[in-house]
């Protein structure tokens, strides 16, 4: 019934996986310490921090994309090594508004809304280092499908807040202040970083 589609989808991503892994004869990468610190690195512990600090990156750069780097290899985003670091707190942050935005999106009980939560999670499985390593540390090419999805639920998001906003219980004025200065910030980010495309020298300034 409901649940063949889903348990279809899953088995046909373990075989890929193995697939995977057969062809590149296991799930080893071979890239240098410059390029992938964090594998390097002597504690399973500090490994498993700095991967789960990358992902707090990675949604930073997908909420707020302010400053971008064509390089984050070596030592761009410092290892965490113990729980003690202020970063893990980004982490936490960032998995509870992981959370936050899937029980959202299934309060709205709108389809744009889950099909968007999905495209910003599950294409950024495979490039999280959860279930293999990745050559990279952090690379803003991964996330362009995620910000499809992004794009999406910020937009059922607001057309939500726009139809309840005549409700007597429908959303608080400061949630349509917010939505609107999230949607002003991203037409001037659009504006102000879409001329760096005039020429390969500005891309790089």
């Amino acid at each position: 019934g409901r649940c063949a589609g889903p348990i279809l989808d899953l088995a046909c991503f373990v075989v890929l996986v193995a697939l995977r892994s057969w062809y590149v004869c296991g799930m080893d990468v071979g890239f240098s310490f410059v390029d992938t610190p964090v594998r390097y690195a002597e504690f399973a512990s500090t490994r498993a921090l700095s991967y789960l600090h990358q992902h707090s990156v990675y949604a930073q750069l997908l909420l707020l994309p302010w400053n971008q780097s064509w390089d984050y290899s070596y030592d761009a985003i410092p290892l965490v090594r113990s729980c003690a670091d202020v970063r893990v707190l980004a982490v936490v942050a960032a998995y509870l508004a992981v959370v936050a935005m899937a029980a959202h999106a299934a309060a709205m009980r709108s389809r744009a809304a889950v099909l968007a939560v999905g495209l910003v999670i599950l294409p950024f499985v495979p490039c999280s280092n959860l279930l293999f390593l990745v050559g990279t540390t952090v690379a803003e090419r991964l996330l362009y499908p995620c910000t499809a999805g992004w794009s999406l639920l910020v937009a059922a998001v607001g057309c939500g807040i726009v139809r309840q906003r005549r409700r007597p219980s429908g959303p608080s004025r400061h949630a349509l202040l917010l939505f609107w200065l999230l949607a002003l910030l991203y037409a001037y980010r659009v504006v102000r970083f879409g001329s760096r495309w005039r020429s390969s020298q500005c891309r790089l300034c």
